[in-house]
């Protein structure tokens, strides 16, 4: 059960309060809250992995996220979203960690065949509240506002122990699989997999003949 929020959580730097369910039968106190991005979730993965001997990372995760703003449907359920979200990291880098998710979200997109716009931040909300909003933009295809890119605020790094160089972005799943086109559509359906069996009276050898 979900009811709106009362409270704010050891790793809530990364959400807006006034936007976010809290689940009432939560088995964890730091999971009470029904996240609102990908990218949020992704932070304490991304500092998992910054421990791990490697220079450079990126990591993504797609699944669906809640915002009240978004409202209920016709069973007073609160609509959800499928989302893409993904981080990049570097350990030893100093420069400027926006432009190379800038070049991530840019590949993904030309990769479907969509052509992406980064432009000054317009709206609450997009890109999500852990980013800087000075070193930030959202992303749009045609007049099509699909998401946001951004670096992470000090606040947020500082409170989930990050390396300076750290990035991320995140995109409408549900637009991207109804807009590519059929050739690059993303099909979320499980595989199916059969075994045939072919009755014959004719031995191995003659059937390869």
């Amino acid at each position: 059960m979900i009811e709106r929020r009362k409270g704010r959580s050891k790793r809530e730097h990364a959400t807006r309060r006034k936007n976010s369910y809290r689940l009432i039968n939560s088995i964890s106190p730091e999971l009470q809250y029904v996240r609102q991005s990908i990218v949020s979730s992704l932070l304490e993965k991304t500092y998992m992995n910054e421990k791990l001997p490697v220079e450079e990372f990126a990591i993504f995760e797609m699944n669906k996220v809640y915002r009240k703003a978004w409202g209920m449907d016709a069973e007073n359920v609160p609509m959800e979203r499928m989302q893409l979200g993904c981080v990049v990291a570097e350990r030893k880098n100093t420069e400027t960690a926006f432009y190379k998710a800038k070049w991530y979200a840019a590949k993904l997109l030309e990769s479907l065949n969509f052509s992406a716009e980064f432009l000054p931040i317009q709206r609450e909300g997009t890109p999500p509240a852990m980013f800087e909003p000075k070193r930030s933009a959202e992303i749009w295809v045609g007049n099509k506002c699909i998401g946001g890119v951004g670096e992470l605020k000090n606040s947020v790094r500082h409170e989930f122990k990050l390396a300076p160089y750290v990035a991320g972005f995140e995109l409408d799943l549900d637009w991207l699989i109804a807009a590519a086109p059929e050739e690059k559509r993303i099909d979320f359906a499980p595989k199916k997999r059969e075994d045939v069996t072919i009755t014959t009276n004719k031995t191995y050898a003659e059937e390869l003949k």
